[in-house]
């Protein structure tokens, strides 16, 4: 809720939806304090941020969030840990099982949006 909440709206009142969008993901993977895993979570970080960029509203944001996290958390009871590769900590198939849901979350987000007058309404609050 503070990165797509209070300094997405910060950062939108003075830049264009692209700018606050990456500016958003990078302090958003750089709050994760997580060098090795910095790509991904800025990554991720773009698709949420952008939810919420194109719908206006935080629930889109917070959906995608929460589908990828879950794929990977369910993921990770896939194999038991003595029998897991070294290094691997999600089952191939949940990773892509993540990808795919938050894909379509996001595709459905942008079709209802793009088209919605509330979705309109509460973009150009975010420019106040």
């Amino acid at each position: 809720m503070f990165f797509r909440g209070g300094l997405f709206r910060g950062i939108r009142r003075g830049h264009g939806a692209r700018i606050t969008v990456v500016g958003v993901a990078l302090f958003f993977a750089t709050a994760h304090m997580d060098v090795r895993h910095f790509l991904p979570i800025f990554l991720i970080g773009l698709v949420v941020t952008y939810a919420r960029a194109a719908s206006g509203s935080l629930i889109p944001g917070l959906l995608v969030h929460a589908t990828f996290n879950a794929t990977s958390v369910l993921g990770s009871f896939g194999e038991p840990a003595d029998l897991a590769p070294a290094g691997r900590v999600i089952a191939p198939a949940w990773a892509l099982a993540g990808l795919a849901g938050t894909a379509a979350l996001l595709s459905a987000y942008h079709l209802v949006t793009r088209k919605s007058a509330l979705c309109s309404a509460a973009r150009e609050l975010d420019l106040h």
